[in-house]
Order: C-alpha cells, then structure tokens, then sequence
C-alpha cells in the first residue's frame, strides 16, 4: 500500500511523462516556497537581509582598504562602520536631513534607527567573516 503512494521514478517513465512529472513537481516546490514566503520569518529575513548585506559589502570594502588586517579585526570593523551609521539616523541635524532626501544619501545613511538593524549588521558581519574563514582554511 505504501509504495503505490510513492511518485514513480523518472527513469521508468516515458521522456514526455518524465518532463511533465518534472514541471508539476516543480510548480509544487514553487507553490511550497511562495507559500512560505508569507510566513513570519520569510517577512522578517526579507526586511533584515538588506542590512546583513549593507554589513557584508562593508566587509568586503574594508577588506580591500586594508588587505593585511585579519579577518575577525575586518569583522569587527564593518559592524562599527555599520553601527555607527545606524546610530547617526538617531542626529536630526538639518544638513543631515537634507542629505537624507537624496536618493544616494538614503541609501548610504539610511532613513531611520532600528535596534533590530544592528542585529543585522552583527549577522552580516559574522557571515562575511566564517565564509572568508572557511575559504581561506580550504585553499591552505
């Protein structure tokens, strides 16, 4: 009884049977996924994964400003970059504001402080730094 529930394979199928048992598997998946998407936590990475990135492409510049430093002290210092831009969406002063209005100004300063921002850029960092740990154990 059980095994008749299971899908068949593949490779016992015609190739025309086969490519459409692919494609309905496929629309389940992307059904699956999509349903998924309007879970709590898809809404809450998708709101926060710019952060980590905003977090992970500071990584990435301060690597390459300074070559020589260690990964954990490159780490260390994107999440202060990153903090301390955060932090300064808190100062309301007007040129500041101003600056804010644009669109490159909004993208690097960001609009407003939110504390879970910080937990992103912590998350970014700590990515950033294990993946250039894990790779650079793997090439020595």
């Amino acid at each position: 009884m059980i095994a008749s529930s299971l899908p068949p394979t593949t490779s016992s199928m015609p190739d025309e049977a086969a490519q459409a048992y692919g494609g309905r598997v496929r629309v389940r998946v992307g059904a699956l996924l999509f349903d998924d998407l309007a879970s709590p936590t898809a809404i809450l990475l998708a709101e926060h994964a710019g952060d980590a990135l905003y977090a992970v492409a500071a990584y990435c510049a301060i690597g390459v400003a300074a070559p020589h430093s260690s990964a954990r002290r490159v780490a260390i210092l994107a999440f202060a970059f990153s903090t301390a831009i955060e932090c300064s969406q808190l100062v309301r002063a007007a040129w500041l504001v101003e600056l804010r209005q644009s669109l490159p100004g909004r993208l690097v300063l960001g609009q407003g402080f939110q504390f879970a921002d910080l937990v992103a850029y912590a998350i970014g960092a700590a990515i950033a730094w294990a993946a250039e740990s894990w790779l650079t154990q793997r090439s020595s």
